[in-house]
């Protein structure tokens, strides 16, 4: 209960002065609309385009990059470049599925025939427009119903295991039905109320505060995709996924299209930036609360209080094992998103090569080297000043077998001394 109130708390902690004041002041009709905005499970779960939009416009201002004048150019001057225009065109009708698949979807963008004669020229499209598509495919396919399933059944184990735990222990000293009920759930209707009553109020905040958890999971793991998309842009080949579409890296659509990607890279970093701020306190809050109760535990383990094995530390051992697996999905996201600040910059540096192997030596070819020049600078400042991190954390993979590791030899220590097991040397 005290963990839901602070999360609620920290929803209202998060607005700045400014953003109080207006929502306090402003009229009941506007400020119902604002408090249903800054939602986390009704709101940036499924991420209205309205709240999209705005949160890149808010981006955009806090990175100082103004997306709407940059734009993507593509230049069609054979049969392969219509055929990748096609998939420029496509994009918004293909799934996350479709980007990470190797047959092209729609079939018509590689049939000459079924796409229409070949247009030569330059086209263009908003870098917003493409920021907006990823950010969607990447919304649509992280719904995440599985976890939330689990969550539910997970959040059962505290409610359920007291009664279950006291019904297991009449059985075993052999009572009858009527007796194991009555050990369950009480012997009068008032102790019944209450049992019935503090089981439905611990399953709702365990409930919720997973639901908040999985948020981070899916907020992480939302950011990943779209950072990973971005940096296939600038692949090598085109073949890799050819449902996605690729950028031409060379001459005077090159620099127009580098300018492009790191613009949408870097909002994206700080897109969504107010619910990734709550999420990190989530999940502090909640690790923070389970460490307190595995503290509990470990100290009546040591101290000699907790003897055998209880209803309490099975709650709390369920909880902290629960927390820990999905603090490790968020770490493992955070630390899959700042690997795309590596493979960003080895692909614009082997766009690099393949133009100076080339040496068509242009002035346009000259631009377009300088600005993938800075933007491999640029890249490495943001990877050391600007990365993903989570509650003020660089995510790694170390990091998160680290607390696997710790948390689980905690855990297997508490369980070995509560049976009395013998472990060899």
């Amino acid at each position: 209960l005290i963990i839901h109130r602070s999360m609620i708390a920290l929803k209202y902690s998060g607005l700045s002065h400014v953003e109080y004041q207006r929502w306090r002041n402003a009229p009941v009709r506007k400020a119902k609309q604002w408090g249903r905005q800054i939602q986390l499970l009704s709101t940036w779960l499924p991420l209205p385009d309205q709240v999209l939009l705005m949160e890149i416009q808010k981006a955009c201002r806090m990175q100082g990059a103004d997306l709407h004048s940059l734009f993507f150019h593509h230049e069609v001057k054979c049969e392969t470049s219509w055929r990748i225009w096609n998939v420029w065109r496509e994009i918004r009708h293909v799934s996350r599925e479709d980007l990470n698949g190797e047959i092209p979807f729609p079939p018509h963008t590689c049939d000459l025939e079924a796409s229409g004669p070949i247009e030569y020229g330059v086209y263009t499209i908003s870098a917003v427009q493409m920021l907006h598509m990823l950010w969607r495919i990447a919304i649509d396919h992280v719904v995440e119903f599985n976890r939330v399933q689990l969550v539910g059944f997970w959040a059962m184990l505290p409610a359920l295991v007291p009664a279950i735990w006291r019904a297991v222990a009449c059985a075993a000293s052999k009572g009858h039905a009527v007796q194991i009920l009555k050990a369950a759930l009480g012997s009068t209707s008032p102790v019944i109320f209450c049992v019935v009553t503090s089981g439905f109020l611990c399953y709702i905040h365990i409930l919720l505060a997973g639901l908040f958890a999985v948020m981070a999971i899916v907020h992480y793991k939302r950011m990943h995709l779209v950072l990973e998309s971005i940096c296939r842009l600038t692949r090598p080949l085109f073949c890799m996924w050819p449902n996605l579409p690729q950028a031409q890296l060379n001459g005077a659509v090159g620099l127009e299209n580098m300018r492009a990607v790191l613009g949408c890279f870097e909002v994206s970093l700080r897109l969504g930036g107010r619910y990734q701020a709550r999420v990190e306190a989530y999940v502090a809050t909640l690790a923070l609360g389970a460490s307190i109760g595995m503290g509990f535990v470990l100290v009546g383990v040591v101290v000699g209080v907790h003897n055998q094995m209880n209803s309490f530390t099975v709650v709390v051992l369920s909880l902290v094992s629960g927390f820990t697996v999905i603090m490790f999905r968020v770490i493992y996201f955070g630390s899959k998103a700042n690997e795309n600040f590596p493979q960003l910059s080895n692909n614009i540096c082997r766009a690099r090569w393949r133009n100076a192997s080339a040496k068509s030596g242009g002035a346009a070819d000259e631009e377009c080297e300088q600005a993938m020049s800075l933007a491999m600078e640029r890249l490495s400042i943001l990877a050391a000043t600007e990365p993903v991190n989570i509650a003020g954390t660089i995510p790694t993979l170390d990091l998160g077998y680290s607390m696997v590791s710790v948390v689980g030899t905690l855990m297997l220590f508490v369980v070995g001394k509560l049976f009395n097991w013998d472990i060899p040397a």
